[in-house]
């Protein structure tokens, strides 16, 4: 059986660490929220907002989905990570994915993630 785990929170708490290692660890595909903006010119920040528009987000789900339902549809579970600062992305996102799924919102002191991300 297949399924979706997707891993969230702030930069710096270890989202792709820990996703990359799960995905190697259960054979499962992998995917990051912020590669896809990157990669497809999704990754400027609106200076109004300060951050990346949830329009840009509601892209990455757009192009990812098709992919997503390809794999599951093989029977393969995927790893997915990223900040998901708007809700509507991470729910967008769930509502259009067959299957279970599991999201775990990783959190540490701003201390912290600074520290990491530096």
């Amino acid at each position: 059986m297949s399924y979706v785990v997707i891993i969230r929170g702030p930069l710096g708490i270890g989202k792709s660490t820990i996703a990359k290692k799960l995905a190697e660890i259960l054979k499962a595909a992998y995917f990051s929220v912020d590669e896809i903006l990157d990669k497809n010119g999704l990754d400027e920040v609106n200076e109004q907002l300060g951050c990346i528009s949830e329009a840009n987000f509601l892209k990455v789900n757009q192009i990812v989905l098709p992919q997503l339902k390809s794999i599951l549809a093989k029977n393969t579970s995927i790893i997915i990570d990223g900040n998901f600062y708007h809700q509507n992305q991470l729910t967008n996102l769930l509502d259009n994915l067959p299957g279970k799924h599991f999201v775990f919102t990783l959190t540490a002191s701003l201390d912290t993630c600074i520290q990491r991300d530096s």
